[in-house]
């Protein structure tokens, strides 16, 4: 069981889980969600964005889904939660904190990390007592050094973390790879 507090407004979580139940209606049910959104980068998409408020379903690379009865339903892309995977979730702004509560199987599929860019993604580390970014990275130098980003739930902005930052285990991060 994996269980992800969601707060009203934009979301960066990880999915450690695969799904039992792999139908997003299924995964979010009872949760009030204005969209969840999923980054499936081709060759050449766009890799980050400052504010997911700018429009997402215009930038390509990005799937959403939009629960009914929402007039932009009809816009849905993305049928299903996957594990290992990092999603935008917006909750209704007068929503108050929920938890969404994920029943499967642990999936672990190592992350591929695009060159000279950024990958959103959550990390795989335990909940209690997890490393810092810079402990976390620090056998690889193609990440020494390199910008990080999370979302701030308070403005949906994405900002930049320091290395000392410890990871949270449910968060999906920006991060550049050199």
């Amino acid at each position: 069981t994996q269980t992800i507090t969601l707060k009203p407004g934009w979301n960066a979580i990880h999915i450690a889980l695969e799904p039992n139940d792999k139908e997003i209606a299924g995964v979010f049910a009872g949760i009030p969600v204005r969209s969840v959104w999923r980054w499936i980068p081709g060759r050449n998409d766009a890799q980050f964005i400052r504010d997911p408020a700018e429009g997402l379903e215009s930038i390509e690379g990005w799937f959403a889904w939009f629960p009914e009865p929402r007039p932009d339903a009809m816009l849905t892309n993305l049928h299903t939660i996957d594990g290992n995977i990092s999603y935008l979730v917006r909750l209704a702004e007068d929503a108050g904190t929920r938890q969404l509560t994920i029943r499967g199987t642990p999936r672990f599929i190592p992350t591929l990390w695009r060159p000279n860019g950024f990958t959103l993604t959550g990390l795989p580390v335990t909940a209690a007592n997890p490393p810092t970014f810079t402990e976390f990275f620090s056998r690889s130098g193609a990440h020494q050094g390199q910008p990080i980003y999370r979302l701030d739930n308070a403005d949906g902005r994405w900002k930049p973390v320091s290395g000392s930052t410890p990871i949270n285990a449910n968060e999906a991060y920006w991060i550049y790879t050199n």
